[in-house]
């Protein structure tokens, strides 16, 4: 596919019949792109190169995965071109897991997520030394290359805090959301403030603290200002939790369930904590206690203690106006009238999918090109290395978007009209090909 643009000609890779069903095609092409060569380019039209870009922002609504990116490749000749395109992970959500590292195109697709905008890493067997070592380099990658990333979850990592926590700190520069879930737990409160310096933009942190750990003023002073969920911690004494409640608007507090929780506790945030809106206690506080910290705070809609007995949470003072939540075991109640369900993690609260400057954002054309846009900004040398595939790619979108906007034109709106055809196109394709699968044909 190509097309002329500010008197440039930018070319795609073209697809014959011929190369479509040759069986050595993909091995070919595999050799091809270690050794740097390519393959003959012809010129599309105009209405075809916009039809690519059309597959580029209708993948990124679809594309989740390793293997998800795999299939697209193994599709035609076409597709195996545009999944070259780091624009159709523009804004996405992806997932990568332990088996994914050990892949031979793993280092292929780590640096075209430079635009995905939540990354989750699960990787549940990195005790062992050769899948944590893949999973050091993986999350060194991802820090350099994904500028565009606001969310970055990591998940079942068991030696986390030694081999991938000081790994933070050094990319991600757009991090607004850091979730840490089901890794072992961190030894002291302290190991996070280099990742907390080098974030001041951080809008929330989730994360498991050893039981013995406690926050004191020097972490809370190390939080950012723009802070607004935080879980799951321990204060070491009221100064602290007052001082964090005077620093930063925050909206989300979860303490940790062994939390040591005294009067003083309770004075601040009934003084300090009229922001709140999700609220979770340690396990040994009363109902009573509880009561007297909802009173003064009109907002708070959610509650949170995790433990079960009888009496059940919520069948004292608090059954005036709040209800069970549904589904939550008992431990999390809701004001009554509310229809707040627990967040897709299993939490009070989720970060959003997308950065929160994108959320009023509907056209995915302006998503795009915003991405894309900011991506020319901020990586000027990558745009100029042409002979690399994946630099070339940003630098060919960044190319076309930027002439657009000097001929104020809006970026492109993907019609259901058109979405439809396409998904007709690639069921075709994907007939086509298991005809000739049953046929014992490549």
């Amino acid at each position: 596919m190509g097309v002329l643009f500010n008197e440039e000609e930018v070319t795609f890779p073209s697809m014959s019949p011929q190369d479509s069903q040759d069986e050595d095609y993909h091995h070919r092409q595999e050799e091809a792109e270690e050794e740097g060569t390519t393959t003959p380019q012809t010129t599309l039209s105009g209405g075809e190169a916009m039809m690519g870009e059309a597959w580029c922002e209708a993948l990124s609504f679809v594309l989740s995965s390793f293997n998800d990116w795999l299939t697209i490749r193994a599709v035609s000749r076409d597709f195996r071109a545009i999944s070259t395109d780091p624009s159709i992970f523009a804004g996405s959500s992806m997932v990568l897991e332990t088996e994914d590292l050990e892949h031979p195109l793993i280092e292929v697709f780590l640096p075209l997520l430079r635009w995905a905008g939540r990354i989750v890493g699960s990787f549940p067997n990195a005790q062992i030394r050769r899948k944590r070592e893949a999973a050091q380099l993986c999350l060194t990658s991802l820090a350099k290359d994904c500028t565009d990333a606001t969310n970055i979850c990591i998940r079942d990592w068991s030696m986390f805090e030694r081999h991938g926590l000081p790994t933070l700190h050094l990319g991600f520069s757009n991090l607004r959301h850091l979730e840490i879930i089901g890794c072992d737990c961190i030894t002291y409160y302290d190991r996070l403030i280099p990742c907390l310096k080098s974030h001041p933009q951080l809008l929330s942190l989730r994360a498991t603290f050893a039981p013995k750990a406690v926050a004191g003023l020097d972490f809370v002073e190390a939080l950012p200002t723009t802070l607004m969920a935080l879980g799951f911690v321990a204060f070491e004494g009221p100064e602290p939790l007052k001082a964090l409640l005077q620093r930063c608007p925050l909206e989300h507090l979860w303490f940790a369930a062994t939390a040591r929780f005294g009067p003083g506790m309770v004075a601040a945030l009934q003084a300090e904590g009229r922001q709140l809106r999700t609220l979770s206690v340690p396990s040994p506080v009363s109902e009573e206690t509880v009561y007297s910290i909802v009173q003064p705070n009109e907002r708070l809609e959610l509650l949170c203690r995790m433990r079960v007995g009888v009496p059940a949470f919520g069948e004292g003072p608090l059954s005036e106006d709040y209800e069970v939540m549904p589904n939550s075991g008992g431990t999390a109640l809701r004001r009554i009238g509310s229809n707040a369900q627990l967040a897709a993690n299993s939490a009070l609260w989720a970060p959003p999918l997308v950065r929160s400057k994108q959320e009023e954002l509907t056209s995915s054309g302006c998503r795009r090109s915003q991405a894309q846009a900011q991506a020319q900004r901020q990586e000027p040398d990558r745009q100029a290395a042409s002979s690399n595939v994946e630099a070339a790619a940003a630098a060919r979108a960044a190319r076309i978007w930027a002439t657009r906007a000097a001929w104020g034109e809006k970026p492109v709106q993907v019609s259901p009209e058109l979405l439809r055809r396409m998904a007709a196109q690639l069921q075709e394709s994907r007939a086509q090909r298991l005809q000739q699968l049953q046929r014992g044909r490549p």
